[in-house]
């Protein structure tokens, strides 16, 4: 059985929005040590594991890699789902429909990006920052996480058009640099981008 504890300490270390330092203090060991087990170099000890278990609220299974990712016939099923609730404009229940599943299966990044899109869904037709933090927040764990190239490009994209919204350009800017060309380029991005920005100054002069 292959162990993915490393992988998932930092998505559960992401989600908790901490530093792999302030993560060494809480279990009395190195950043290095929490570096090492994050990159699959070492595991942490194993009477350590029912600790870091209970300080993630995770079973040692979730911790350890051994739940399973969802099955393709139940994401087909998923999006069966969502689509029908879009279509009746039931978007909140789309958007706890995309937590049950990501509950089921926490480690599953699929689940993690549908989160996402349905946050930014709702966002965009409250036409409010009320789901900022958690967008953010996800939209980030993607980024840091995921091995999917499509996921992360996606994930990237969404961010800049939060932050280019918030106007925070300087964000914008730093993750538009690390794009991969082969799924997103800056220069068609910057455009839309920065449309509004330049409207908002010459509005004001």
């Amino acid at each position: 059985m292959t162990l993915n504890i490393g992988e998932n300490l930092k998505i559960y270390r992401s989600k908790k929005q901490i530093t792999q330092e302030q993560l060494a203090y809480e279990f009395g060991v190195s950043p290095q040590a929490v570096s090492r087990w994050e990159t699959g170099a070492t595991y942490p000890d194993i009477t350590l594991l029912p600790v870091i278990a209970k300080y993630f609220d995770v079973t040692i299974d979730e911790l350890l890699g051994v739940v399973k990712q969802c099955p393709d016939d139940e994401k087909e099923l998923y999006q069966k789902k969502r689509l029908a609730l879009c279509h009746d404009g039931k978007t909140y229940e789309a958007l706890a429909l995309a937590r049950e599943m990501l509950k089921k299966y926490p480690c599953d990044e699929d689940a993690l990006y549908n989160l996402m899109y349905e946050l930014y869904t709702l966002r965009l037709n409250e036409n409010s920052n009320n789901y900022d933090s958690e967008l953010i927040s996800t939209a980030n764990m993607l980024v840091n996480t995921s091995k999917k190239r499509e996921i992360t490009s996606g994930a990237k994209q969404l961010l800049i058009f939060v932050y280019s919204q918030c106007g925070e350009f300087e964000k914008v800017k730093e993750i538009a640099e690390t794009l991969d060309p082969l799924f997103c380029c800056k220069d068609v991005l910057y455009p839309r981008v920065f449309r509004g920005r330049r409207t908002d100054q010459a509005a004001s002069k």
